[in-house]
């Protein structure tokens, strides 16, 4: 029985999910209209709730952020501490990447753009549909960790 991994790309508003075993993504999306404690208390129910639901075994993310604007990067940071919150709480293991592994495991190129990691994922899954750029990061992020524990692909039991 393959180990269920859930890859993560924290957002503002829409934070990528991606979990392999079964194959499942998409954004856990957050209200524009609410402050950012009730956004985070919002996002830690929708992210317990996936982690419950998949008997998620190991969150991974990336290891740090690269943003220009600090209120967006503070707002990134809690969104990921709370994740690692609602891991540990349950007592899953919470794996960070660094950002350029993840893009050059998943492209062959660390500077990958945007467009890059959506084309390749897309190919990588054999997605018949085109990610959100957050979809497409979150599966990168798992794909990555795949490739790091010498697994052939991220759907390994599917």
């Amino acid at each position: 029985m393959p180990i269920v991994v859930l890859g993560l790309d924290p957002a503002s508003y829409r934070t990528g999910y991606a979990i392999n075993s079964p194959l499942v993504y998409g954004e856990i999306k957050l209200s524009h209209a609410t402050s950012l404690p009730v956004r985070l208390c919002e996002f830690y129910k929708q992210f317990s709730s996936l982690l419950d639901k998949y008997q998620v075994q190991v969150v991974v993310s990336e290891d740090q952020f690269a943003h220009r604007n600090i209120k967006t990067l503070k707002v990134l940071v809690s969104v990921r501490a709370v994740a690692m919150l609602a891991a540990a709480t349950r007592g899953i293991e919470f794996v960070l990447l660094a950002p350029k592994t993840i893009k050059q495991l998943a492209t062959g190129d660390g500077r990958a753009s945007k467009k890059e990691v959506i084309t390749a994922v897309k190919s990588l899954y054999n997605l018949k549909f085109e990610p959100t750029d957050n979809e497409a990061d979150a599966l990168a992020i798992l794909y990555a960790y795949h490739q790091t524990k010498g697994v052939a692909n991220g759907t390994e039991g599917n």
